[in-house]
């Protein structure tokens, strides 16, 4: 039996199936917000783990993976290159099925607001618990002044109304738990603060639960998307929630340079235009147009790319079995650049 960020890294290992360094691996999991990590989330089908190991460093991935291939789960490719053999592929399918992942979580999607709901719903829960017990002395559990702005402005000025919202966030909380795991729901609710009640960090929830922290982060963020999840797809029946979520569309989640970017090619502006406004090189406005296919669903790719470009592209990874740009490149016998091969892999999500 593996230790849980064992398993976790067996998995991430196998979906990127040799074509990158454990250094990828780490990126990914502590959601390092750069173009090869974004990239790599959508390529390898790994995009809902982005971020979900932040407190992750090199050394634990180096101990994991040091106690991995001494056990004869992996076998090294390259320098920090690593692949499942056939032990490590029996091992992360007893793996999957003790720990499945969380149903709703999504750490690409929601990685800009899940902090932000935490922290909504963690003061507003404890202000109103304090509220309605008539005593407001109380130590807040969120110390940024953001938040705290936050709940005043959406706090209920009469003690009624007061009384109503408490009785339908406890609904549409107890509503969104029901649906998880227990474990799940109860390391979410050990985190709650209230009148008399103070809530835990994660890794006393952990402790309390005998989990690693790791699995604990893991089931904790899974309740915050699942609470996020039913709110934008119901927010008739998840009124209170929806008022955590302020933006009621989800911001398209492009880094600052990038937004830059696709705002000057919605004007109709050409590569070399946009290089020489911005002043950079092509490779990263060629990174841009990869960041703005990922996330922008019906953003076309076929300027850059043809259709027919993009089949011949999506049959050679098909028949290589391999997201390697290289290895595609080769095997269309330089038919086509690194670019319009990373643009139709990443625009696919092959």
């Amino acid at each position: 039996m593996v230790r849980y960020i064992d398993g976790l890294l067996l998995f991430v290992l196998n979906q990127m199936n040799g074509e990158r360094t454990i250094s990828g691996a780490l990126h990914l999991l502590k959601g390092k917000k750069s173009s090869q990590t974004i990239q790599d989330a959508k390529l390898f089908r790994l995009s809902f783990l982005f971020g979900m190991q932040r407190t992750l460093d090199r050394s634990h991935i180096e101990e994991s993976v040091s106690i991995l291939y001494n056990n004869g789960f992996l076998e090294r490719t390259s320098q920090d290159t690593y692949k499942l053999n056939e032990k490590g592929k029996v091992s992360l399918e007893g793996f999957l099925k003790q720990h499945p992942f969380p149903v709703y979580l999504n750490g690409w999607k929601y990685h800009q607001i899940t902090e932000d709901f935490w922290a909504r719903i963690s003061l507003f829960m404890q202000t109103l618990s304090h509220s309605v017990n008539s005593n407001m002395n109380f130590y807040p559990v969120i110390r940024d002044e953001l938040t705290q702005e936050w709940v005043r402005k959406h706090f209920p000025a009469k003690p009624e109304k007061r009384m109503k919202v408490a009785r339908n966030l406890y609904k549409e909380l107890t509503k969104v738990l029901g649906t998880l795991p227990e474990p799940h729901a109860r390391i979410f609710v050990l985190r709650l603060s209230g009148f008399h009640r103070t809530g835990l960090t994660l890794q006393q929830s952990c402790s309390s639960l005998n989990i690693s922290n790791e699995e604990g982060s893991m089931m904790f963020y899974g309740v915050i998307h699942a609470c996020i999840t039913h709110t934008r797809d119901d927010p008739k029946t998840y009124p209170v929630f929806s008022s955590f979520v302020e933006n009621k569309r989800l911001p398209v989640p492009l880094t600052a340079s990038t937004r830059t970017t696709y705002s000057l090619l919605q004007k109709g502006m050409t590569f070399q235009q946009i290089m020489e406004i911005r002043k950079l090189k092509k490779s990263t406005i060629e990174d841009h147009v990869v960041e703005i296919a990922i996330n922008v669903a019906d953003f076309s790719i076929d300027a850059f790319v043809s259709k027919e470009s993009q089949k011949d592209i999506l049959k050679a990874s098909n028949e290589t079995n391999s997201q390697r740009l290289k290895t595609i490149r080769d095997h269309l016998n330089d038919k086509y650049g690194y670019f319009e091969i990373r643009l139709t892999l990443c625009k696919e999500g092959v």
